[in-house]
């Protein structure tokens, strides 16, 4: 094989192959009666190795194993199995398709181009400016809070995905170390020296793996911590994106007596018997394929924690988990990004009007008038419906200019120690 990189297809395609005898399918490909004999493997194995002999991989690799090495040869088919399922693991951590499922996702919302993202920077600045000073109520509990702005929210949604990014970037490096020449129990017992010097320098020249003997081969044969920390950083990326979904949801809700201050793309319609209902569909896509993936990371967990001394039983089950976690969440990411966050806007003068009318906004004034006189600022305002603004003027509790630097957008969004304590002189 002279190619040095495995495409994404292909490397999709081994996975497929060696999960198929992880889940236990009866599907096996016919392969020679002399190989199967030589081989004296179980069915399934020779199965696996058969679809991935029609790649051009099984037996390529085996050429640096000697013919009369019946052993060594059959040790590295099995391996290959679980080396099938980790490519296609790393392939999810690939640099191209994370870039661009996370850039895909800032797209028209953060405020920031990161240096992860620079290939994305020309999309991302007419959005900048399109929902940096779009104002909002914030919302603690579910209760009104102190207002803050549509480009600071999504910002801290890119924040947090770009910790997932480096979570799992980082738990994708510890995958390529294998426990290849190990053997049995990773003594190396009956391995040639060429197998244990070649195998890996092999796999490497013609894969772009570039995977790393374990620096002990006993603990990496025995211990699978390495799968759940890969386990943990997808079900952290799963619980990040259903919050997000949750979010979405809330903030698009209505459209008349909910927040309605998201606008989601319509996918299809919502009921039946309602007539021009629209249901959020793709978040809840995401929601249920984080509840998925929550629940993989449980059986990664339990599979490893059960395994005993020298060697886990359980790696099918943690392997499947961890296929399935990878597929279904790049799938998940790629449906949000492309049917929903990339046509989603901000209905600015609905929150502009919740601002305005938003009886916590007296919470700057909290400097000024105290706490005491504030609060009952804010219960005469709920009490008698008008904004906080018309009560300060009624009231000539403080200056009109005063006021209107205080209740501007950035007066209520972007307070600096040394403007508040300028204002209060100012106030005195």
């Amino acid at each position: 094989m002279n190619s040095k990189s495995l495409n994404k297809s292909t490397v999709l395609l081994m996975a497929i192959s060696a999960a198929i005898v992880v889940a236990n399918i009866n599907y096996i490909q016919p392969i020679e009666a002399d190989i199967a004999q030589q081989f004296n493997l179980p069915n399934a194995v020779i199965g696996a190795v058969a679809m991935l002999t029609q790649l051009g991989y099984a037996f390529g690799l085996l050429l640096i194993v000697p013919m009369g090495d019946i052993m060594n040869r059959r040790m590295l088919i099995m391996r290959l199995l679980v080396l099938a399922i980790i490519s296609a693991l790393l392939a999810f951590v690939a640099p191209n398709i994370w870039v661009y499922a996370l850039a895909s996702l800032l797209i028209g919302i953060t405020s920031v181009a990161p240096q992860v993202i620079i290939p994305y920077a020309g999309f991302l600045a007419p959005r900048n400016q399109r929902y940096q000073d779009a104002i909002k109520v914030g919302r603690t509990q579910l209760e009104d809070a102190v207002p803050t702005t549509y480009g600071r929210t999504f910002h801290a949604y890119y924040q947090l995905f770009k910790r997932d990014l480096t979570r799992v970037r980082q738990a994708g490096e510890h995958l390529r170390i294998v426990n290849l020449g190990g053997t049995a129990i990773g003594t190396g017992i009956n391995a040639t020296h060429t197998y244990q010097q070649q195998i890996l320098v092999k796999l490497n020249q013609n894969t772009d793996l570039d995977l790393v003997a374990a620096p002990d081969l006993i603990d990496a044969t025995q211990n699978c911590d390495l799968f759940v920390e890969f386990s943990a950083a997808m079900k952290t990326l799963a619980v990040d994106l259903s919050k997000f979904s949750n979010d979405l949801r809330l903030l698009a809700s209505g459209p008349q007596a909910g927040f309605g201050e998201l606008n989601l793309p319509a996918q299809q319609a919502g009921s039946s018997i309602m007539p021009g209902k629209i249901n959020p569909v793709i978040p809840e896509v995401v929601n249920q394929v984080a509840f998925e993936v929550i629940g993989h990371d449980t059986t990664v967990t339990m599979a490893a924690e059960a395994g005993q001394l020298e060697l886990n039983a359980f790696e099918p089950i943690m392997l499947r988990a961890l296929i399935a976690s990878e597929q279904h969440l790049q799938q998940a990411l790629t449906t949000l990004v492309d049917h929903c966050v990339r046509q989603l806007t901000v209905n600015r003068q609905r929150c502009a009007d919740q601002v305005a009318h938003s009886a916590i906004t007296a919470t700057v004034l909290a400097p000024y008038l105290g706490y005491e006189t504030t609060t009952a600022l804010i219960k005469e305002a709920l009490t008698t419906n008008q904004a906080i603004p018309e009560l300060l003027h009624r009231r000539r509790l403080l200056s009109d200019d005063l006021v209107e630097q205080l209740f501007s957008p950035a007066g209520l969004t972007q307070p600096r120690p040394e403007v508040i304590e300028q204002l209060r002189v100012v106030a005195k």
